[in-house]
């Protein structure tokens, strides 16, 4: 009986211990899944500051290179249609100069605000730096990235800030190109769209410009 009895509190104590070991492992198993959730939504938020401009919550530069570059590449595999808009808000140091940076800063998030409501959710819209934007169009030709620029301008002209007792407008100037064989590269591209928001900076601003209108005149 004694032996019984002996044998009996071994079974229980190694019962009781396997039980703790298991309750162990199950609290182990909950903190690494716990901290496998923490990590990955620090790494989202870590890829997420590096890829986000700060103020606007747009794509920063790298980010509209990245993404850019596969949407070009895409489009060349399926041989559709991609256009290009760079906006470039007009007269944008005086905004700064005369109100205040608090303003400037107002005046690029509303901006920035215009421009994501009245895109698509697959254009890849991005800040390239200051007061320079622009706004990759997938499956969309020159004519369709026209009117696209021209609504774009109109609502931005239409944006109103509060200074003071004043009302704050502004504007902005903007260039348009379809991609080519000739533009493999978000560069290449951005370099033509540059030329054409350089045609409307210089014609009066407040305007929209194609890169193809460019080549029409210098021919």
């Amino acid at each position: 009986i004694i032996l019984k009895d002996s044998y009996n509190q071994m079974i229980e104590s190694v019962n009781k211990h396997q039980l703790e070991l298991l309750e162990l492992n199950q609290e182990l198993d909950e903190k690494i899944k716990s901290r496998t959730h923490d990590l990955e939504l620090a790494k989202e938020k870590a890829e997420l500051l590096a890829y986000k401009d700060p103020l606007t919550h747009l794509y920063n530069r790298r980010a509209f290179f990245k993404y850019g570059q596969k949407l070009i590449n895409q489009t060349a595999q399926h041989s559709a249609s991609l256009s290009l808009i760079m906006i470039d808000i007009d007269f944008f140091k005086k905004l700064n100069d005369n109100y205040s940076h608090a303003l400037g800063d107002q005046a690029l998030i509303a901006f920035a605000d215009t421009l994501t409501g009245n895109l698509r959710h697959n254009d890849i819209l991005g800040r390239l730096g200051g007061e320079e934007f622009a706004v990759f169009l997938p499956n969309t030709d020159e004519e369709n990235a026209i009117t696209i620029a021209e609504t774009l301008r109109i609502l931005i002209s239409q944006i109103t800030l509060q200074h003071e007792d004043a009302i704050v407008q502004f504007t902005a100037s903007l260039g348009v190109v379809e991609a080519t064989q000739a533009t493999p590269t978000v560069d290449s591209i951005l370099a033509q769209a540059d030329e054409a928001l350089y045609y409307s900076k210089h014609n009066g601003r407040n305007r929209v410009t194609a890169y193809s209108m460019i080549v029409e005149t210098t021919q």
